[in-house]
C-alpha cells in the first residue's frame, strides 16, 4: 500500500536536500508582491524559489553532473511531497465539512418531541451522540426560559455562582494558560468579568456574556474549537441546572 505523504515525510525529504549549498538563509522578510503587505504567498514563493538548485553554485562547489541531477530530483521530490501533503490536508477538511453537514442534517431530522416521554437519563444518553453545537441548540429549545428563571436568584447566591463560573470557565478557558499559550486568543467577544456588581442584572449579563464568548470563540485549530464548544455546553448545562432544577433553592440565601 502506498505511503500517505504527511508532515514527517516532508521533513525527512527536506533533510535530504538541506545539506546542499544555498545562496541564502530562510527568507523571513520577502519583498511584498501586493502593496506594502507581506503575504503568505510572498513567504512561500520566495523560500521555495530559494530551494531551486543552482547549477552555477553546484559547479562552483565541484559537483559532477550526476550529483547535480540527484540534487535537482531530490528537490523536485520534496516540492511534490509538500504539494501532496497540502492536498491531503485539504481533502481531509473537505471530508470533515461534509461529515459535519451530514451530522447536522441528521440532528435536524431527529424529532426530539418523540423523546419527551422518555426518562431523563435516556435523553441524556441520546444527546451524547450529538455534536456539542447541536446539543446546545436542543437544550436552549427545550429550556427557553432558563435565563428568565435566573432572575429569581438572590444577589448573594448569584455572586457565589459567578465565582464558580469564573473559576471553571473564565480563568481556565478564557485567560492565558502557560500550557496553551495562544488558546485564549480565540476569545474575542468578551467584555470582562467581575463578581462584584451593584445590580443583579449586571451579574446575569456577565453569565450571558461568558456563554456567548465561548460559543463564538474563533476555531483557530480543530482542538480549540472542540474545547470551547464543550466548555460552552457544560456552562449551559450548569445554567439550566440552576435556572430550572435548583431555582427554588437559590431564591433564598442559605
Amino acid at each position: 500500500m502506498e505511503t500517505k505523504i504527511n508532515d514527517k515525510i516532508c521533513k525527512t525529504l527536506y533533510e535530504k536536500i538541506d545539506g546542499y549549498p544555498k545562496y541564502c538563509s530562510p527568507i523571513r522578510y520577502p519583498k511584498p508582491s501586493f502593496s506594502n503587505r507581506v503575504t503568505f504567498h510572498d513567504m512561500i514563493l520566495s523560500n521555495m524559489n530559494a530551494l531551486v538548485p543552482s547549477v552555477d553554485m553546484a559547479i562552483y562547489t565541484r559537483y559532477d553532473q550526476s550529483e547535480i541531477e540527484l540534487w535537482i530530483n531530490k528537490t523536485k521530490e520534496y516540492a511534490n511531497a509538500i504539494n501532496q501533503n497540502i492536498q491531503n490536508k485539504c481533502d481531509g477538511q473537505l471530508s470533515k465539512i461534509r461529515a459535519i453537514k451530514e451530522r447536522e442534517q441528521k440532528s435536524k431530522d431527529f424529532d426530539m418531541k418523540k423523546m419527551d416521554n422518555l426518562p431523563e437519563d435516556i435523553i441524556r444518553y441520546v444527546h451524547d451522540f450529538l455534536l456539542p453545537e447541536t446539543r446546545i441548540q436542543l437544550l436552549i429549545a427545550r429550556y427557553p426560559f432558563y435565563m428568565t428563571n435566573l432572575n429569581k436568584i438572590t444577589c448573594v447566591n448569584l455572586k457565589k455562582y459567578l465565582a464558580c463560573v469564573y473559576s471553571k470557565y473564565v480563568k481556565t478557558a478564557m485567560c492565558y494558560n502557560s500550557k496553551f499559550q495562544d488558546r485564549y486568543l480565540c476569545i474575542t467577544d468578551f467584555t470582562g468579568f467581575s463578581v462584584n456588581f451593584a445590580r443583579k442584572e449586571i451579574g446575569l449579563d456577565q453569565l450571558s456574556n461568558v456563554f456567548h464568548a465561548l460559543t463564538t470563540a474563533i476555531p483557530k485549530t480543530p482542538g480549540y474549537h472542540r474545547y470551547f464548544q464543550k466548555k460552552a455546553l457544560k456552562l449551559l448545562q450548569s445554567l439550566i441546572y440552576i435556572g430550572v432544577y435548583r431555582i427554588n433553592d437559590v431564591r433564598h440565601n442559605k
